[in-house]
């Protein structure tokens, strides 16, 4: 069952706006970028992208973490980890390719990635969706079903 939360909202911190908006531009603007840099293929895209990723990663938690070196992970963990990075990298090439072969449908990809997240929440970890989830994982429903019409065939 799903159940419904109401929060009074709160005036957001600009490091809050921040953390919200450089994530947003980051995310969203990759695939722009590199289909304006002209990238002969999504292959040169990923293995660029991820490996940058990577060693900023490491070098970030490397650096500037202590969880990294005090709390070993269980191999019950790692195995969890390790499916949730394989799953996380084969998304990361066949978006790409999406994005070189598709590009008109990576909107709905975009819509459903949220979507996917929130459900799974509720699904297998039994967090409580809010009202305003509700609407926009309905909002987004129907945007995804409503692509379709608006979608040019691609020639």
């Amino acid at each position: 069952m799903v159940r419904f939360t109401h929060h009074k909202p709160q005036r957001p911190s600009l490091q809050l706006i921040l953390l919200i908006l450089i994530p947003a531009v980051g995310f969203g603007g990759w695939p722009v970028i590199t289909r304006l840099s002209g990238s002969p293929t999504a292959a040169w895209t990923n293995v660029i992208l991820m490996g940058i990723t990577s060693l900023a990663m490491f070098a970030y938690y490397g650096l500037y973490s202590r969880e990294l070196w005090t709390d070993p992970l269980s191999t019950k963990q790692g195995v969890g980890i390790t499916i949730a990075a394989v799953l996380n990298s084969v998304a990361l090439i066949l978006f790409g390719l999406l994005i070189q072969r598709y590009p008109q449908y990576v909107p709905i990809a975009q819509a459903l990635m949220p979507m996917v997240s929130l459900f799974g929440a509720w699904k297998f970890l039994g967090q409580h969706v809010s009202g305003g989830q509700a609407v926009c994982m309905g909002m987004a429903c129907l945007f995804i079903g409503l692509s379709g019409y608006f979608t040019p065939p691609k020639q």
